[in-house]
Parts: structure tokens; sequence; C-alpha cells
């Protein structure tokens, strides 16, 4: 997809699709290395800021963890891969990108209702910001079918203003 499709997709619907950036063997790394952070391992020493699972809790649950990246060197090489800030600042037109957060979410298989983050925008959890030019990245570390409760999106919500005032208790026209 050429930047000016992806940039009106961005511009039209508030969000876009990259052609792969990541090689597989560098998603397997951060793949392998998420887990490690998940199980309490942290190659670099340091503990992620914050974590809202633990190991032994239930294992169906969500597991979220707030700046892995700080925790894993591959995790860390991912998310600043040069091709990946070179590929968000080319759709957005920005000369710079930086990262200021990461999170990782993992949805266990056969979680159900304990594995669903439910409908939500990341900047309601970011007050501080103003929502210009700060922009989500998802990024898949595994293979990710309709089946395995993928992240979803709502073309146009981000420029709803309802929804930024009253969450996501908007009337979507069926979108």
């Amino acid at each position: 997809m050429s930047a000016d499709k992806e940039r009106t997709a961005l511009d039209e619907n508030g969000f876009f699709f990259t052609e792969k950036i990541f090689s597989n063997e560098n998603t397997k790394n951060a793949r392998e290395g998420l887990w490690e952070v998940i199980q309490g391992n942290y190659d670099t020493g340091v503990e992620p800021e914050s974590r809202f699972w633990n190991p032994g809790d239930d294992p169906k649950s969500i597991i979220k963890i707030d700046k892995p990246h700080l925790c894993n060197t591959a995790l860390f090489n991912l998310i600043t891969d040069k091709n990946f800030g070179k590929e968000l600042a080319r759709v957005t037109g920005a000369s710079m990108i930086q990262a200021w957060h990461s999170q990782a979410v993992w949805k266990p298989s056969g979680g159900g209702e304990l594995g669903n983050a439910g409908w939500h925008r990341d900047i309601q959890y970011w007050p501080f910001w103003k929502p210009e030019g700060v922009f989500t990245a998802w990024i898949a570390l595994t293979n990710v079918g309709k089946d395995s409760g993928p992240v979803r999106y709502i073309a146009c919500l981000l420029y709803t203003s309802a929804a930024a005032d009253e969450g996501l208790g908007v009337d979507l026209g069926g979108r």
C-alpha cells in the first residue's frame, strides 16, 4: 500500500495497516522474550513498570504488563526497530517517532470473557496527552485469525467527540 493510501486510511478511519515490517526471526525472539517476561524473567535486570498478572494467577485471564520492552532485549529491539519507526513516520508524515510506552497483552487461548479487553480507546488512559500526534501501534507476535480474539477497530471513532467524553457509549451508526 502506498503512503498516500495509508495516510488517507489514517485520516479517514483513524487507523491503518502496514505490510510486514519485522522478520520472522525478530518476531519469534520477541514472542519468546515476552514469554520470559510473563514468567518473571528479565534479561535486562529491569522489572516492568506494572504487572496485572503474575505466575500462579488464573491462566485463562488476560495478561497485561506495562513497559515489558525495558525487561527484555528482544522486545526492546522490536519496538525500537528503525524500519518500524521509518514506516510509521512515512505514513504519518512525522519527522520523528518516539516510543513513549509499551504494553504487552497476552490473551490465552480459551480465556472467554476473562481474555476480553472490551471496547476502549487507548487515549482515554493518557489524560496528560493531547490526541493529536499520539498513535497506538499494535504488533501481533503470533498469527492472528478471526477466532483468536484479535484487536478490532471502529472506523472514525477517533473523531466522535461523544466517544471521547462518554467512553464508547455512542451510536456507531452501523460502523
